[in-house]
């Protein structure tokens, strides 16, 4: 399964979203990921991070309040306003629910499709959801 690469506390994770990170999102707040989409907060945009990097980083799994705190602390550390760093959390958080199968494919008026995301502030333009992890 394919996974995004996003750029948060100090390195580079991998986000991929499948059966098993959803369920421990919807675990964790307490509804379904269409209906937790419909309406993102802050605490959706951190959960979901901390939900799509647990393949890659087991230790997230073993304390999930802690978990949390901590992801929530890397995205306190990005730049920009909070508006502006969730904007750039989602980028790649919408990536990688539309590579799982999670999130539907945005119609651009032209017939073909495209993800509608803002690029958050002081980022070099290859911190993108396509960028490889080095």
């Amino acid at each position: 399964m394919e996974s995004v690469i996003i750029e948060i506390g100090g390195q580079k994770r991998r986000l991929r979203f499948d059966e098993n990170a959803v369920s421990l999102f919807e675990e964790a707040v307490g509804m379904s990921i269409g209906t937790a989409c419909k309406d993102i907060g802050q605490g959706t945009v951190r959960a979901l991070l901390w939900a799509g990097m647990c393949h890659d980083d087991r230790s997230l799994r073993r304390d999930r309040d802690e978990a949390l705190w901590r992801v929530g602390e890397w995205m306190s550390k990005l730049p920009g306003t909070p508006l502006e760093r969730s904007d750039y959390c989602m980028k790649f958080l919408k990536q990688a629910l539309l590579l799982g199968g999670y999130m539907p494919e945005e119609k651009n008026g032209t017939g073909g499709t495209e993800m509608k995301t803002e690029g958050g502030p002081g980022f070099a333009s290859g911190a993108s959801p396509s960028a490889p992890l080095s």
